[in-house]
């Protein structure tokens, strides 16, 4: 292709110049004059530039990065099936039974404890096969050179300093740790469907796994935050309401519950 470069500046006219301006419009003119010698410009060539090949150290990273996007949406989705109160679909399903499959020759309970021997041996055999996808579609069973150990064990080391910088547990931390398990204990013990658990204590249809979460989620409202047989002692709760209700997630809250009111809103205007 032959480039036809045309110059589209007009002569200056200058009128009533002074010797002030001498310099300014020398500097004009050979600008000028460099504009019109200027090769032009082929944006083929620019487009053609930008268009390098990715080395294999950046498609590797680029490879790495994706599974690694992947793997939090694997997780999330596998993890959360694992549990009743795993993720939020899991209580429409408790809720679902509950209206429809509570009463009647088909009468089932949805329990913490029958849903997490049903679902959790199921999320740890899809965990194991999620993990063997990735690492042959995305990870490839990168070998590890010098380098990458090298690397490696810098990433260790500052670990394992900013883990020793955290201290001892604290009160605080040791009693969530204490009230997690008695609330796992609560929801296991409570109702094992065919074997009565300690709900039998109340009136049917009474105590709920519900109860049991209201009953150990309040209790951080109240007990201290410092062990209280120290010296000057101070009474603060472990968790304030303040700050609960500022970081509690009020929208899924109230999405869930309008979703199991609006469905037993239908149950009863249809049995009419």
């Amino acid at each position: 292709y032959h480039h036809h470069h045309f110059s589209a500046l007009l002569p200056m006219q200058i009128i009533g110049s002074s010797d002030d301006d001498e310099p300014l419009l020398a500097q004009e003119s050979c600008d000028e004059r460099a504009i019109e010698l200027s090769p032009p410009i082929d944006h083929r060539s620019s487009s053609s530039a930008r268009e390098f090949p990715l080395t294999k150290q950046q498609i590797d990273y680029k490879q790495l990065k994706t599974g690694f996007l992947i793997s939090v949406a694997y997780s999330a989705a596998v993890g959360g099936m694992g549990t009743l109160v795993g993720t939020g679909p899991n209580i429409f399903v408790k809720g679902f039974t509950d209206q429809f499959y509570s009463n009647g020759s088909t009468a089932f309970e949805v329990s913490f404890a029958n849903f997490t021997l049903f679902a959790f041996p199921m999320s740890l055999v899809l965990i194991v096969l999620c993990w063997f996808w990735l690492q042959l579609l995305l990870f490839q069973w990168r070998k590890v050179d010098a380098s990458v150990q090298e690397s490696q064990k810098h990433v260790q080391s500052i670990l394992k300093q900013q883990y020793k910088a955290l201290g001892s547990m604290s009160w605080q931390e040791g009693t969530i740790i204490i009230l997690f398990f008695i609330l796992l204990i609560l929801w296991v013990t409570r109702d094992f469907s065919n074997i009565n658990g300690w709900s039998v204590l109340f009136r049917k249809e009474y105590v709920t796994d519900g109860t049991a979460a209201l009953l150990i989620g309040s209790l951080p409202l109240i007990l201290p935050n410092k062990n209280p047989l120290k010296k000057n002692w101070d009474y603060n709760p472990i968790l304030e309401w303040s700050h609960l209700s500022k970081v509690f997630p009020w929208g899924v809250f109230m999405l869930q519950g309008a979703g199991l009111a609006i469905a037993d809103g239908f149950k009863v205007y249809f049995k009419k």
